[in-house]
């Protein structure tokens, strides 16, 4: 397994873990009078704490907050932030509609702190995942996924100049179609029927 492969892995693990030990640890609950950051390439990242309330808690019972949770002041949660691998750093962002449903999920996934991996949701299905390339904050690949969170389609920009230039079209998990950038306008220029 290679280093790269190996430290995903261990996110994957910290993600897993995360939804396990979601449910234990202790809180404390008070209003938010300082603001703060979120990393680079979050989607709602000048959401301003001040005068929300803020509900913490200690997930892995190891004396050190590692879940935040924010509500406005009618008392619906808006955002929470985690440290899901507990090395006492943020790298998980959840972020809220007004309904409680879910819409966009960041995370930070190499030790770099910038987001590595945004999913974004509509009506609780998962419906388009981002993903930057290697150690870069650079979108590199875009998954997109269909009403029962299949994947329809991936885009990749292979030579990072910020326009897809490799498209891959799913069925049933499997390539049905490539498509390919020649002339690099970000349209793809041939099509290619998989066998």
């Amino acid at each position: 397994m290679t280093f790269l492969s190996r430290k995903f892995s261990y996110s994957l693990f910290f993600i897993f873990s995360f939804s396990i030990f979601s449910c234990g640890g202790s809180q404390e609950i008070e209003v938010v009078q300082d603001a703060e950051s979120h990393p680079p390439r979050a989607r709602f990242q000048n959401l301003d704490h001040n005068g929300h309330t803020r509900e913490t808690s200690d997930i892995n019972r190891d004396g050190t907050p590692d879940q935040f949770r924010y509500f406005n002041t009618q008392g619906q949660i808006v955002w929470e932030e985690r440290d899901i691998d507990w090395d006492g750093r943020l790298d998980m962002y959840v972020y809220f509609n007004t309904e409680g449903e879910i819409v966009e999920q960041a995370f930070q996934l190499d030790f770099d702190d910038a987001i590595d991996v945004i999913r974004f949701y509509e009506d609780g299905h998962l419906v388009r995942k981002e993903l930057t390339s290697g150690f870069s904050n650079f979108i590199g690949i875009v998954k997109y996924y269909g009403a029962n969170e299949e994947l329809l389609r991936v885009e990749h920009d292979l030579n990072h100049d910020g326009q897809f230039d490799l498209w891959e079209y799913y069925d049933n998990g499997q390539i049905v179609r490539t498509g390919r950038d020649i002339n690099n306008d970000g349209i793809p220029d041939e099509l290619i029927e998989e066998e």
